[in-house]
This record gives structure tokens, sequence and C-alpha cells, in this order.
């Protein structure tokens, strides 16, 4: 595992071509984000990773530009405020996978504010690695994966898809990875190249569910998804039922379940689940309950049901994850 040096204060350069400018080196006053940051090559430096589990802890801004650059983030929880030039994006991605063509000339501005939470799982791709893997994918012969491995990116692209269950879990491990552990790197590696196979796995079956982010939902609709993702965040231990999230926002238990399974990659209740587990996880490392309390206070009335579901979410038993 390894964590890159700054070149220059405020400034890193990945091994991939990409540089990141830090704007608080500027003033010389850099508070540390709560939480942990990650920078990694894996795949002989065709891929770098960046891993970020973090709270900031001020207002400032990262500029990253580079070689015509392709960037696939994951994104467990996060809203982004960004900019490509003169194009901006201000949106909630929790559960959404975002690829980003950004040609070399285009500069990309990531505005982070004070008590913000980010956990994801970028991934920045020399053109040899996409190129050598798209040989066993079908694409559509205009594809930005197929013109970015042949250098032909001239335009800023961004496609927002979704993430299934497989790939939600696989995303939790990597971000719940405990790094001070030494063999994380081995973990880590295995379950990034894991996620990219899911990706390009359903990527070879299915086109994006957004052209150009969010096309596919009204605006209206999404709003509305967006009501009933806030509500459950705060009800999923006893989530409201189908028929009731429908009345909330005005719409059919069928409609409502459709367009949020579009909209967020899981249906209702694995939307919940997956909520559910996480909030597990961060008691299981954070606080001195038993694992027993733990799972009756995320409503399991046996501890062994519990146990098994925390072990299909995450690979691991609650017990050995409370160990990291």
């Amino acid at each position: 595992m390894s964590t890159l040096i700054p070149s220059s204060p405020g400034i890193v350069r990945l091994p991939v071509g990409m540089v990141v400018e830090d704007s608080r080196a500027a003033t010389g006053d850099i508070i540390p984000d709560r939480g942990q940051m990650l920078q990694r090559t894996v795949c002989s430096n065709q891929l770098d990773v960046a891993i970020a589990s973090q709270v900031y802890r001020s207002d400032y801004c990262l500029n990253s530009w580079g070689p015509n650059l392709l960037k696939l983030s994951f994104i467990q929880k996060g809203r982004f405020d960004l900019s490509f030039g003169k194009r901006d994006i201000i949106e909630n991605f929790d559960h959404r996978c975002l690829l980003i063509a950004q040609p070399e000339g285009i500069v990309k501005t990531q505005r982070n504010y004070t008590d913000d939470e980010h956990r994801c799982v970028t991934l920045i791709f020399a053109p040899q690695f996409i190129s050598e893997t798209l040989s066993d994918i079908i694409v559509p012969e205009h594809s930005i994966l197929r013109e970015y491995a042949d250098g032909k990116i001239s335009d800023l692209h961004l496609e927002d898809h979704i993430m299934d269950h497989q790939m939600l879990t696989c995303l939790a491990s990597i971000v719940g990875a405990d790094l001070t552990d030494p063999l994380s790197g081995m973990l880590i590696e295995s379950k990034v190249l894991e996620l990219l196979y899911l990706f390009f796995k359903q990527l070879r079956g299915t086109a994006p569910v957004y052209e150009g982010l969010g096309a596919s939902l009204s605006l209206r609709q999404r709003a509305r998804m967006d009501e009933v993702k806030d509500l459950l965040d705060c009800k999923y231990l006893a989530p409201p039922s189908l028929d009731q999230l429908g009345r909330t926002v005005g719409m059919s238990r069928s409609k409502l379940a459709a367009l949020f399974k579009e909209h967020n990659g899981l249906t209702v209740g694995e939307y919940c689940h997956a909520l559910r587990m996480l909030r597990s996880r961060e008691l299981l490392r954070s606080e001195t309950e038993s694992i027993s309390e733990i799972s009756y206070r995320m409503g399991y009335e046996h501890q062994s049901s519990f146990s098994q579901a925390y072990r299909g979410f995450f690979g691991v038993s609650p017990k050995d994850d409370r160990g990291h």
C-alpha cells in the first residue's frame, strides 16, 4: 500500500497522469479532515485508486486536470459541488456510479464544505487498461470507453450509472477497510478489481440508466425520489410501507417502486437493508455495546439472524469485523 507524496505544496501527481491541487495550500492553513484518504496504484501503474471516507473540517476546493482522463467514481455517500469549465453540477450521488471523460485542457473543480461527508472510491484509468479490457467486452461502437481507449476524447462526457446490491456490498468493503492493517492493501486491490468486474459485467448487458445525468427521470420525479430517500434515511429501522410512501409523494406503489429502483439502483427494501448494515458497522467499530445489543438495536430478534445478514452484506462476521 502506498500513499503518494505531493510533488510540491498542495499538488499531488498520480502515476496515471492526473494532477490534484488543494486550494488550502495557498494560505498555509490546512485543517486535516476527519477520516481517511488513500491514493494507491494497482494493475502495473495502469489504474490509480483514490479512497475517501471523511468529513470535511473546512471549506476548500480541489482542482484536477491532466491528459485525457477517464474517471469512474463509485459513491456510497456524498453531495458533490462540481465545475467542469463552465458546466456546474450540484447533486447528491448516494449509491450511484459516475463515469467522467475529462479531456486535456478542462479543469475539474470540486468544492468541499465544512461537515459534508464523502464516502467513495474513484478509479483513474490509463488508456491501455481500457483498451485491453474492452477486448473482452461488447460495447457500442461510439461508446466513450472505446473513444478513450483510441485516444479520441474531444469533449467532456458524463454518464450516471446505477449500482446493484453486489456492487454496493463490494464498495462498502473498500470504504470500510482498516488502513492500519498491513494486509489491507491486498483486500483493497482484490475488491477494486471485483468492483470493476461487476461494473463491466453490468455495462456489457445494459446501457447507462441516465444519459448525461438524469434524463431518464424528470426533475419532479427525481425530487420525489429524493424525498422518499430522505424519509427512509430517518426511518430505515421501521420503514413506511410502499403504500404509505406512495401517498407521501402522490403516486402509486408500483410507480414509486419502479422509479426508486431506477433512481437509486436498489429497491426500497434493499436500500433500508444497506443502511441498517452500514449503521451496524459504525456501531461495531465505535461503540462498546455487545454484538447482541447492537443486533437488537438494529431490529433483529436473534443475534444469529443479525450475524448471517451482516456476513452476507460485508463478507465478514460482526465478531471478526469488530476486531479490525
